[in-house]
């Protein structure tokens, strides 16, 4: 792992994780997760997720203008060995139907999407999808809100 950025410092962000954790009861004991690996401040989603009890990670690592796949899957494999969570994560290219379809949760962050109709069609039932950016920010480009069932989001109102 490079040299940490500022406010990066992996046990400084360990020890921030673990608090978010504690503070807002994550539990996701059971759980699998499709997200994705990144670097900088983005490294933590899969960690998280595996940290709070997650039975499976899928973390998509691909090149970007922020940073190639090789060094992100690096940079999140370290935290995660130091985390000792890495046996939880597993590092692909591209999110497959079949690890769609055994998602619990599909986080909407960067090389998971779009979450298209396609993808939405993949999901188990009653799957979720948390939004990972400010309501603001959406773009219908990122999710087909129009492809969610609301039969199994019945609280999702985009405004």
């Amino acid at each position: 792992m490079k040299a940490a950025a500022p406010g990066l410092h992996p046990l400084r962000l360990l020890r921030l994780m673990e608090e978010s954790i504690a503070r807002c009861r994550l539990n996701l004991e059971t759980l699998t997760v499709l997200t994705e690996a990144a670097t900088g401040a983005y490294v933590v989603t899969p960690v998280l997720a595996a940290m709070a009890g997650a039975d499976q990670v899928f973390a998509i690592s691909r090149d970007s203008r922020f940073g190639r796949a090789a060094e992100a899957a690096a940079e999140t494999q370290e935290l995660a060995r130091k985390a000792g969570v890495d046996r939880y994560i597993q590092i692909i290219p591209c999110a497959t139907t079949e690890v769609i379809g055994i998602a619990h949760i599909v986080t909407n962050s960067g090389h998971v999407r779009p979450i298209d109709a396609e993808k939405i069609a993949a999901m188990r039932p009653g799957a979720v999808v948390p939004l990972m950016y400010e309501n603001w920010e959406f773009r219908s480009s990122d999710i087909d809100l129009d492809s969610l069932p609301q039969a199994r989001n019945p609280g999702c109102r985009h405004q």
